[in-house]
């Protein structure tokens, strides 16, 4: 209502009040004067002096939209109480942080996460109403950027560099065919990060002799390609 919040009406007079929130804030609920609930249309009759009270909050916000497993995020808003409640990512549980629910901030990391894809993220502080985020969080498939180098010799680390690999270590292969079936090489992994991955080439074969080879990234979530095709030399 601004600076100016009082009305003089005549007796009998309907009002329609209508609560309007600003950019980055939500519509919490109406109290007092015979309104209630959380629909923004709200209609009285002056039958006497009235007060109606609308309550707004900041809309909660996440510090990032998309990410895999191993994702930190943080929510920023208010009215989430001051014991911790929940976070959902669609229905799965995300691992609050310690010391990590505060009435105006919650910290977590995703354990796991639902298929590739745009969810909903669910907040149910404790003791009181939920609130949902509509389509608020992506899950994104591995990705990779780059290889330090796409040729090489049985033991030489190659490392990779992307996006959304993982905090959990998952496993990088070469592709191939054996008597006209497609076959997966494993190659051991030395370390795994969210953004880098460095695995060991392994030794050539004679199912797998020195050539080219189709190089997979897969993790909890889904299968990426390297942009061009690795060589053993």
């Amino acid at each position: 209502c601004g600076t100016d919040c009082t009305e003089t009406y005549s007796h009998g007079t309907v009002v329609n009040l209508t609560a309007s929130a600003d950019i980055g804030s939500v519509f919490r609920g109406w109290s007092e004067g015979g309104c209630s609930g959380t629909d923004p249309e709200c209609i009285i009759a002056m039958i006497g002096n009235t007060t109606v009270t609308a309550a707004f909050s900041l809309a909660p916000h996440l510090s990032v939209n998309e990410g895999t497993i191993g994702t930190q995020i943080t929510i920023t808003g208010s009215d989430f109480g001051a014991k911790k409640g929940k976070v959902l990512i669609q229905k799965i549980a995300a691992k609050i942080a310690k010391d990590g629910w505060a009435p105006d901030s919650i910290t977590f990391t995703l354990t796991r996460v639902p298929p590739v894809g745009t969810h909903d993220v669910t907040i149910k502080p404790n003791k009181a109403d939920d609130i949902t985020l509509t389509s608020a969080f992506t899950v994104k498939p591995p990705e990779i950027d780059s290889l330090d180098f796409y040729t090489g010799a049985a033991g030489d680390p190659i490392t990779i560099t992307g996006t959304f690999f993982g905090t959990r270590k998952g496993k990088v292969y070469l592709e191939y065919e054996k008597n006209g079936k497609p076959k997966k090489k494993n190659c051991k992994v030395t370390s795994w990060g969210m953004n880098s991955i460095t695995f060991v080439l392994p030794k050539t074969s004679k199912s797998l002799p020195p050539g080219t080879y189709p190089l997979k990234v897969m993790n909890k979530i889904d299968i990426a390609g390297a942009p061009s095709v690795f060589t053993i030399n």
